[in-house]
């Protein structure tokens, strides 16, 4: 009668020979090749993907730099390209002989035109004179002591300040009404007396 309690893994098993043995290691083994092989197989897969990923990224970022710089270029363009016809009347002014009120006239014209195109653009001048002094819009470079107008008033403008589209382009440079100091009534009186 054959005993049926000869499980595999049953302590009560006789023990395999060495035959059986060397046969389960050789067939675990190459089980085992197998596993790291398909693993080994995988990582390469994965490391020509991440390879071509980062190949594909380095292209994009030079196109797109490329893209960024064209663009650049072309705002440029189409910035300066107005500033040609201003440049055109300039010249046209210069050759033009005639009286200086031709010459005032064709330089008037030149500046309407230079001011609509950065209008246009949205440029604006910042109001200055008469306005109370702004350190955001205003940059003061003088100060006069006087009685015309109240202390931190713009009373003259000595250089134009811009916005370009509400946020400050260049400040005005401006000097500003400071007030007189008061006179020292102890200064008038001769010294000596009470």
């Amino acid at each position: 009668m054959t005993d049926t309690t000869e499980a595999a893994g049953d302590p009560a098993a006789p023990a395999a020979g060495p035959d059986e043995a060397r046969a389960r290691f050789e067939t675990d083994l190459a089980a085992a090749r197998a596993e790291v092989e398909k693993a080994r197989a995988e990582a390469a897969e994965h490391l020509d993907r991440l390879r071509r990923l980062q190949a594909d990224f380095d292209n994009f970022r030079r196109r797109a730099r490329k893209d960024v710089d064209e663009a650049r270029e072309k705002g440029r363009e189409a910035m300066l390209l107005p500033f040609l016809a201003i440049l055109d009347n300039v010249d046209r002014a210069l050759e033009q002989s005639g009286s200086e009120e031709a010459l005032y006239e064709g330089v008037r014209l030149i500046f309407r035109d230079m001011r609509a195109l950065l209008e246009k653009e949205g440029i604006e001048r910042i109001d200055t004179e008469g306005h109370p002094f702004d350190a955001n819009v205003h940059e003061a470079v003088m100060r006069e002591e006087t009685d015309a107008y109240a202390p931190g008033v713009v009373i003259k403008e000595l250089e134009r300040g811009y916005r370009l589209r509400g946020r400050v382009l260049r400040p005005a440079k401006v000097k500003v009404a400071a007030a007189r100091p008061a006179p020292d009534e102890t200064a008038d009186e001769p010294a000596g007396e009470p």
